[in-house]
This record gives structure tokens, sequence and C-alpha cells, in this order.
């Protein structure tokens, strides 16, 4: 991984976590996801924008029946949330009503907006709901939501690269950044 500062938008990052470490984390969630329910037909609900690249490399590397279905939410602006969960799609009701459901995102941060979603999935009464996250904030956790499976465990500390973004842009970076300076 380069050692240089890049530059996304206004702010500086510094390298945080390799592509080779993000890939290895991806394949161990993979290995247990596949014990866990290689059998069950699960359906991922992947949380977008933020985790199709992570969900991407969990479905190259698992090999068992399931669905994938995306939703799309938003609840940040710049380098904080806005409090408020706003869907930009949604899943058909009754979507996962009877079903063991896996919902991919990028990163738990406050958890907002996951409680949010699992508070809806809940009262579809699915087999069972999973929450797997490739990073996780629990000092910057907001709400009771919990992560069942998780990559990695960081500081309060912002972040880009790998399908997150600061303002729409580094989602495009292989490697994780860390913030340098905030404005």
């Amino acid at each position: 991984m380069k050692e240089a500062h890049i530059q996304v938008g206004d702010l500086q990052f510094k390298p945080y976590i390799s592509h080779e470490d993000i890939i290895a984390k991806v394949k161990t969630l993979a290995v247990q996801l596949t014990e866990q329910y290689h059998d069950k037909n699960p359906l991922f609900v992947v949380v977008l924008t933020g985790g199709f690249r992570f969900a991407a490399d969990i479905a190259n590397n698992i090999d068992f029946p399931c669905e994938w279905c995306f939703i799309k939410t938003s609840s940040y602006q710049g380098l904080s949330t806005t409090g408020n969960v706003h869907y930009e799609l949604k899943l058909p009701e009754g979507k996962v009503t009877g079903r063991h459901v896996i919902i991919v995102e990028d990163i738990v941060e406050t958890g907002i907006t996951l409680k949010d979603v699992e508070t809806r999935f809940l009262s579809e009464q699915p087999a069972s709901l999973t929450l797997v996250a490739l990073f996780y904030k629990p000092n910057h956790l907001q709400t009771d939501i919990q992560v069942d499976m998780c990559g990695f465990v960081i500081d309060d500390l912002f972040i880009v690269g790998y399908g997150l973004d600061y303002n729409g842009h580094g989602r495009e970076l292989n490697d994780i950044y860390q913030i340098v300076n905030e404005c």
C-alpha cells in the first residue's frame, strides 16, 4: 500500500488498511456465512451505495443458493449524520417475511440507519436477521444495534475507499484511507 497522503475533495487522507487485508477479511466472513447459511437459501440485502464493493466480494467468495437485493438509504452529509434516514430504494413489502435475511453494510457508525432498517425488517417477521459489516465503530454507536459479523473494529475516525466515500468521492479507492485533517 502506498504511504503517500491522498486528496479526496477538500480533505487529506493517509493509508490505513490495505486492499489485501480487506480481501482476506472478506474471505473469512464468506467462510462464516457459508458455514451458517449454506443450506438456508438466505436473502442478502445490500445497503447501497457504500456496501456494493463489499457485497460483490462476498458474492465472489460464496457458493450456495441465495438471493441478492438492494436498498439505498442516506443519512450522512459531509462528515456527520443528519439523524434522519431517507430511503431512496426499498424492498417490496413482505420480501423478508420468513426468510433468513443477511444485511450487508460497509460501515456501522452511529447505527441510526441500521436500527431503522432492522425495525422495518423485523416488523415483517423474517426467519432470522443477521447484520454483516466490514467496518464497525463501537465507540461512535448511538443505538442498540447488534453487529453479528464484522471485518474490522476501528477507532472513531473518518475513512474512505473500498466503497466508502466523502461527499460522493473516494469509493473507487482499493485501499482504506483515514482522515488527516477535518474542515
